[in-house]
């Protein structure tokens, strides 16, 4: 149980940090828009909405299945998940380009927080490793 929670704070966590970056990326290139706190609020819930069903979903990486078929099926539904939260949001219009850019955006989201995640367990690694020679000699 403490697994699924700390997935879903974790998840959170990320969400909340992609929506205020993705946000402000989106209000630096409309200089003309006027974003009231209603609007940012709804965002930063959805947000957070979003980053903890994506890290529950993340608890399929604890099965026992090749890392490639657990990505593809975790990538698709990060996809579905952005895709169903971002009609409640409004992120994006119902045409294929703006849903064509709403999946680079998630793939290049999703490569990011990847290539975080990793650098973070490489570290981690790093220090066990370096802890258990300490032990050792």
């Amino acid at each position: 149980m403490l697994k699924w929670v700390q997935s879903a704070l974790i998840g959170l966590l990320l969400g909340l940090s992609c929506t205020y970056i993705i946000m402000s990326l989106n209000v630096y290139h409309e200089v003309e828009r006027v974003v009231d706190g209603k609007f940012l609020l709804q965002q930063a819930v959805l947000g957070a909405g979003l980053g903890i069903a994506i890290g529950l979903v993340s608890r399929i990486f604890s099965l026992e299945k090749p890392i490639l078929v657990l990505l593809i099926i975790h990538y698709a539904a990060v996809n579905s998940l952005v895709f169903l939260f971002g009609m409640f949001g409004n992120w994006f219009e119902q045409n294929l380009a703006s849903i064509f850019e709403l999946i680079f955006t998630t793939l290049i989201t999703y490569v990011i927080v990847w290539a975080i995640l990793l650098v973070l367990v490489q570290r981690d690694v790093s220090e066990i490793n370096s802890l258990l020679k300490e032990r050792s000699q």
